[in-house]
């Protein structure tokens, strides 16, 4: 007898025993008959359109109908702002191509810890007509 003619060797492992958890993760047995439904919650979701929007508003003057689109969804989605990406360093290109829009967020900004972060950027920005215009309304 060769050693080609051998069979190669098999290895068994030895399953380890099912400990019983206390804490043990519970899964979905949906193979019963399943009577929970899942939702999802959409109160915390920005659409698509809306994020797209926003990007756009970063780099160009958006149109009275999509600056209304935007202004209503910061009325109806209390968490909007922290949802789109917006921080300290883009503000001045927001407030220079939607100062409208710019003034809103800062509003709804004003509880927020960063808040002065903001306000810091704001006022070290160049003076423009539409920065002016943004400071004077946080004023009032």
């Amino acid at each position: 007898m060769s050693v080609n003619n051998l069979p190669p060797p098999e290895f068994f492992s030895i399953t380890p025993p099912l400990m019983d958890f206390e804490h043990e993760l519970i899964w979905f047995d949906l193979t019963e008959s399943f009577s929970q439904k899942i939702e999802y919650d959409k109160s915390n979701h920005v659409s698509t359109n809306t994020r797209e929007l926003m990007e756009l508003a970063f780099n160009q003057p958006l149109n009275l109908q999509d600056q209304k689109l935007l202004l209503n969804e910061l009325q109806k989605n209390p968490f909007f702002v922290y949802q789109i990406k917006l921080s300290p360093l883009k503000l001045p290109r927001l407030v220079e191509n939607n100062p409208l829009i710019s003034i809103e967020i800062l509003l709804k900004l004003m509880d927020s810890p960063e808040i002065t972060e903001y306000f810091h950027v704001l006022v070290n920005m160049d003076i423009t007509l539409h920065s002016m215009e943004v400071v004077n309304r946080q004023g009032h």
